[in-house]
């Protein structure tokens, strides 16, 4: 009898759980879209659009930094959407010292969670482009870290013993990766941009 009950209540919470994730995979498209999140110099953005016949009791704004465990950052209160047309908002994050990965997410109250988006935010000290991870093996990731130097860039990579040496073209407008196989080493890496700007630095390869 135990195990019966048991296995009603198993059935009971798997049920609850897909419902929910049915009903949060939903909001994409159904009730939410152009839901984006964009940083400039530390402050982080985010945008998106309620679309036309859905109306929820105000919004409630999430951050997480480790996808799990969120918080309220902020909130927009009163009715939010429109029963005949589409309504665009947005939130300003203006939290001090935010670094690294963080994820955010909304909360329509009536109409559920969106799923998260995660977005990077560098150190002062990263200045606007990264090149990661150093070391680095086989492949390397250059990431943006300012928007608004979104152009081509050269990337030129030269070893410091062997002279051998990686250079190539790039359009740069977030993050892209690169297949490379170099010699393990020391290698010094400049990344210039057509707007004139460029960082350079040392690469560990192994």
């Amino acid at each position: 009898m135990r195990s019966k009950i048991k296995f009603i209540k198993t059935g009971i919470k798997l049920i609850i759980f897909i419902f929910i994730q049915i009903r949060y995979i939903g909001l994409f498209g159904q009730y939410v879209e152009n839901y984006r999140v964009s940083q400039h110099r530390g402050t982080v953005i985010l945008s998106w659009t309620i679309t036309t016949g859905n109306v929820c009791d105000g919004v409630e704004i999430e951050r997480s930094s480790d996808s799990i465990h969120f918080s309220i950052i902020g909130s927009i209160p009163g009715v939010c959407g429109s029963p005949s047309e589409p309504r665009n908002y947005t939130y300003t994050d203006t939290a001090k010292n935010l670094r690294g990965k963080h994820y955010y997410r909304l909360n329509l109250r009536s109409l559920g969670l969106t799923e998260s988006i995660s977005i990077y935010i560098p150190s002062k000290s990263e200045g606007w482009v990264t090149l990661y991870p150093n070391p680095a093996h086989d492949a390397i990731w250059l990431r943006l870290n300012e928007e608004s130097y979104r152009d081509s860039v050269t990337l030129a990579i030269y070893s410091i013993h062997s002279g051998e040496s990686f250079k190539m073209r790039l359009y740069l407008a977030n993050e892209i990766r690169i297949t490379m196989h170099p010699k393990p080493g020391i290698y010094f890496y400049t990344v210039k941009s057509d707007l004139g700007i460029s960082s350079s630095g040392m690469l560990i390869a192994y």
